[in-house]
C-alpha cells in the first residue's frame, strides 16, 4: 500500500509539472508553441519634410557595428531572428535552456552624428512582444554623448512596460542632443519569465513637418475609485512629433454614453516646442456622475499635420456601483480555476493552480 501511495504522489507530481511547464512552451519555429503577433496593417505616412540621419531594419541580420552588453551574465544577449517573415532584433525573458531569465541586455546604437540636422530630431521605432499571450516585456531607452560603455549611459530618454499584444510604434524626441554626436542603448531588464522582446525599423531623423498627437490621459480615469462625480476634470497629453512649434490648434473631447452624445472643443494658445509634450487640462469638466461606461475620444486638430492617425485617442470609463462577478471552472480532468471579475469585464483576481476536491 505504501508504494502504491508513492507511485500515485509521483504521478501526480509528474502531471502538475507537465501542467506547468506547458505555459512556457512559447515559440513554435523553435519547436515549441506560442500565441503569435496578430497580423497588423502599418499605416503609411508621407514625411516630405523628413531627412534621415541613422536607420537600421535588421533585414541583412548584420550586427556587426552594435555594441552588446550581457549586464546580467547569463550568456543569453541580444541577437537578430526571422519571425513571421518579420527581421528583428530580440532578447528573451524566458529560453527553453535556462527558463525564467531576468534579462539586463544592452544593445547600443554605432556613433549617431546629430551636429549638422536642421529641425527637430527623433528616433523612431517598433516593438513587440514575441508571445501574444506573455506581453510584460520591460525595456528602455538611454543615451550616452561620449562613448558606447555602459557607464556612459547618464541620459534615460523613455521606458515603459509593453502595454499589451500588438506592434506598438515609437517616437521620442532627441531634441537635447542637437549638435552631438550620441550612442543610443537599448535595455532590456526589469522583467522575467515572459519571452522575447523584438525592436525594428530603427530611424533617426530630422523633421520640419507639422506632427501633433494624443498621447496619454491623465483624468478621468477609474484609478481611485468607480464612481464619478459631476465635474470630472479632464487632463491629457498632447506630443509635438513634428519639426515645428505648434500654437492656435484645436483640442477636444467626445463623450458617449447612454445619455447621448457631447463634446467639447477648445483652443490651445500656448505655444507647444517641437519634440515637446505638455499636459492639457480643459477648462469644461465632464459630468460623468449617471451610471454608465463612458467612451471618451480625444483630438487634436492642426492644419498640415502629417500624420492623422495619432491626432485621436480613445479612452474609457465607467461610473458603476462595483458589482464583482465570480466565476468557477472544474473540468473533466480534475483542473479547478477560479476568476474575480468587475462589471467592467476586468478579472480582479484569478487561480488557476492545480487543485483536488475543490467545489
Amino acid at each position: 500500500m505504501k508504494k502504491l501511495t508513492l507511485l500515485t504522489i509521483g504521478v501526480f507530481l509528474a502531471v502538475l509539472a507537465l501542467a506547468q511547464n506547458t505555459n512556457h512552451q512559447k515559440y513554435g519555429e523553435n519547436g515549441y508553441n506560442y500565441m503569435p503577433v496578430p497580423k497588423i496593417e502599418k499605416q503609411s505616412v508621407s514625411h516630405t519634410a523628413k531627412a534621415i540621419v541613422w536607420e537600421e531594419n535588421f533585414d541583412d541580420a548584420n550586427i556587426s557595428d552594435w555594441t552588446l552588453y550581457d549586464q546580467d551574465g547569463d550568456g543569453q544577449d541580444w541577437f537578430t531572428a526571422t519571425y513571421d517573415g518579420i527581421a528583428c532584433l530580440t532578447s528573451a525573458s524566458w529560453s527553453s535552456t535556462g527558463g525564467a531569465l531576468t534579462p539586463n541586455n544592452w544593445a547600443v546604437t554605432p556613433a549617431i552624428d546629430l551636429s549638422a540636422v536642421e529641425g527637430a530630431p527623433f528616433i523612431d521605432f517598433t516593438t513587440w512582444a514575441q508571445d501574444q499571450g506573455w506581453t510584460s516585456e520591460h525595456y528602455k531607452v538611454m543615451v550616452s554623448t561620449t562613448d558606447n560603455q555602459v557607464a556612459s549611459f547618464t541620459e534615460n530618454i523613455f521606458e515603459e512596460t509593453l502595454p499589451g499584444t500588438g506592434m506598438f510604434n515609437r517616437t521620442v524626441s532627441l531634441g537635447d542632443f542637437v549638435g552631438e554626436t550620441i550612442y543610443i542603448a537599448f535595455v532590456h531588464f526589469d522583467c522575467t519569465d515572459m519571452f522575447q522582446l523584438n525592436l525594428d525599423d530603427i530611424s533617426v531623423y530630422s523633421s520640419i513637418e507639422v506632427n501633433l498627437g494624443v498621447t496619454g490621459v491623465a483624468s478621468p480615469t477609474n484609478a481611485a475609485s468607480c464612481a464619478l462625480s459631476n465635474a470630472e476634470e479632464v487632463t491629457i497629453t498632447l506630443a509635438n512629433v513634428g519639426g515645428v512649434d505648434a500654437t492656435g490648434f484645436d483640442i477636444s473631447y467626445t463623450i458617449e454614453g447612454e445619455g447621448g452624445t457631447e463634446t467639447v472643443t477648445e483652443t490651445f494658445d500656448d505655444v507647444l516646442a517641437a519634440g515637446a509634450t505638455t499636459d492639457y487640462t480643459f477648462t469644461q469638466t465632464a459630468d460623468l456622475s449617471a451610471l454608465d461606461y463612458y467612451t471618451i475620444t480625444y483630438e487634436v486638430a492642426i492644419a498640415d499635420d502629417v500624420d492623422l492617425t495619432n491626432n485621436t485617442l480613445e479612452h474609457e470609463v465607467r461610473s458603476t456601483d462595483g458589482t464583482l462577478i465570480v466565476s468557477a471552472l472544474s473540468d473533466a480532468a480534475g483542473d479547478q480555476t477560479w476568476t474575480l471579475t468587475n462589471s467592467a469585464g476586468d478579472v480582479v483576481a484569478s487561480f488557476t493552480d492545480y487543485q483536488w476536491d475543490i467545489n
